[in-house]
């Protein structure tokens, strides 16, 4: 069985965290990375809501990333 994992995360300051688990990752062939590559932080709130809504509907796992500038 497959894991659909999505990985939560600030893209200003997450993303080399994020590419460092998602490399984990390709290590395992039942695992597939539903996270973001893009930087959506420009779009409103709405309708990254709803991208990341369908997403996270269709993930198995969901990971979230907390990096000191998202906490603060």
């Amino acid at each position: 069985m497959a894991y659909n994992v999505f990985i939560s995360f600030r893209f200003s300051d997450g993303k080399k965290y994020k590419e460092a688990l998602s490399g984990l990752f390709d290590r395992y062939v039942d695992t597939i990375d539903f996270s973001e590559d893009e930087d959506r932080s420009k779009m409103s709130e709405a309708t990254i809501r709803q991208y990341l809504y369908r997403k996270l509907r269709r993930s198995s796992v969901t990971i979230v990333l907390l990096t000191p500038q998202a906490v603060n």
